[in-house]
């Protein structure tokens, strides 16, 4: 899309009625950043933001819902029924402000505006010849923008794994020298940039960006040194890769993607051992997942995706899966439950992949799990203790207990039982073992 192109017609209703009303108030209002981006490269632009030389007080009345997020940065969100507008008002009035406002972004290809009603296009640091060399350069001094805003650091990365950038060899070393500004990142917003880089398309590209210019050894120190803190250099490199291969053949979600790329977290078992237990590729699960959900509560996440990463690290299928008898099979799928099943066959089959692919001699192994899998998903086995066809009620009235821990303990210990062997998950056989296990 060439500047003439971007129109009124490309612009949402929503937006453009923002800009209306602060036109109408008698100021400048200009279309910034991503949206500018994305439209030139005909995709349809996800975040609208908009900058503007109205005083921060005036547009707090100008609209009916507002949330000042950043009002001690003259930022506020304009929140309409379709999306929340990002509002920033310039250090100056007129085409000097936009311009200033535009020297302090952080990349050329997002420092491009477009001006409401004229439909004056402003470029002046080439971003959009960047974006036609699929360049991510730094606006001015790249050292500066990243020391204004360490975060820049990952979003770089960002860009390189959803916009398929790479970036420019001065604005790389700029990143390298500032990146441990990170440490005063805030968690949170660490941790958003992270899951907004393992949903790109080119993972394996912003990771190994991240890796190189030092983001991965500020932000996940744990990918470099493992449970013990001693991960040979040459085997965390090699780990990081590997993590980041798993997250570009896994499909979109955040909590499968978040999962391969913590799967191997933790230091081999054997760095000596040939095969894929060697050099970082495979490493304790158990040790992964602790680890990971560290990561997760340092990142400030919920509690429920911290336990939903660190189930699926904990439980996922390793090299060595395809001897697991049928019990532990069922038993790894019934600790995973319903809710993650999708997500750790998707694991297992990303890994599965990457694994063969760097060791032919297991190119076989996963169908056959596979089938294996699905082949127990098709009997229909006691997944959940609430699958059982005993209920708690009955071994209540059974044993004479009131409810409580209790029945809790025989329900778990009947749907063990029921896991090793499904054919058992009658209601007479549970309750006949019931009677000659638990009764007094």
């Amino acid at each position: 899309m060439s500047p003439e192109n971007l129109t009124l017609r490309n612009i949402p209703d929503d937006v453009l009625a923002a800009m209306e009303r602060i036109h109408e108030a008698g100021h400048s209002v200009w279309i910034v950043g991503g949206a500018i981006r994305d439209s030139f490269r005909d995709l349809e632009a996800k975040d609208w933001d908009l900058a503007t030389d109205a005083p921060s007080d005036l547009l707090l009345t100008l609209f009916p819902r507002v949330a000042p997020i950043g009002l001690r940065h003259g930022t506020i969100q304009v929140l309409t029924p379709v999306r929340a507008i990002e509002v920033t008002t310039v250090p100056a009035p007129g085409e000097p402000g936009i311009l200033a406002d535009l020297g302090r972004r952080d990349f050329t290809v997002n420092a491009m505006a477009w001006s409401f009603p004229a439909g004056v296009f402003l470029d002046p640091h080439g971003g959009l010849r960047d974006l036609h060399r699929g360049l991510l350069r730094g606006v001015g001094d790249s050292a500066l923008r990243f020391r204004e805003d360490p975060l820049r650091a990952l979003r770089a990365g960002r860009f390189i794994s959803t916009c398929g950038f790479r970036l420019e060899e001065a604005t790389f070393e700029a990143l390298r020298r500032e990146v441990s500004g990170l440490s005063r990142v805030a968690p949170e917003r660490v941790r958003d940039e992270w899951l907004r880089l393992l949903a790109g398309n080119a993972v394996p590209e912003g990771v190994e960006c991240m890796w190189r210019g030092g983001v991965i050894r500020e932000t996940i120190p744990e990918m470099l040194g493992g449970d013990r803190g001693d991960r040979p250099a040459d085997d965390a490199e090699q780990a990081v890769r590997h993590a980041a291969r798993t997250v570009h053949e896994c499909p979109a979600g955040t909590t499968v993607r978040l999962a391969a790329y913590f799967h191997n977290l933790g230091v081999p078992s054997s760095r000596d051992a040939p095969g894929p237990a060697a050099r970082g590729c495979m490493a304790d699960p158990a040790g992964s997942s602790g680890m990971a959900e560290g990561i997760l509560q340092r990142w400030r996440a919920s509690t429920r995706h911290r336990r939903e990463v660190a189930s699926l690290v904990e439980h996922q299928i390793t090299a060595d899966s395809h001897d697991r008898s049928g019990a532990e099979l069922r038993r790894a799928m019934s600790r995973v439950g319903r809710d993650l099943l999708r997500d750790w066959i998707d694991l297992a089959e990303a890994h599965a992949r990457v694994l063969a692919h760097d060791f032919p001699e297991l190119h076989g192994q996963w169908p056959d799990l596979r089938r294996r899998i699905l082949a127990e998903l098709a009997d229909g086995f006691p997944m959940e203790v609430r699958e059982l066809a005993l209920k708690g009620s009955d071994v209540m009235q059974a044993l004479g207990i009131r409810p409580g821990e209790a029945v809790g303990r025989v329900l778990r210990a009947l749907h063990e039982r029921a896991i090793e062997d499904p054919s058992l998950n009658r209601r007479d056989l549970l309750m006949d073992f019931l009677l000659k296990a638990f009764h007094e």
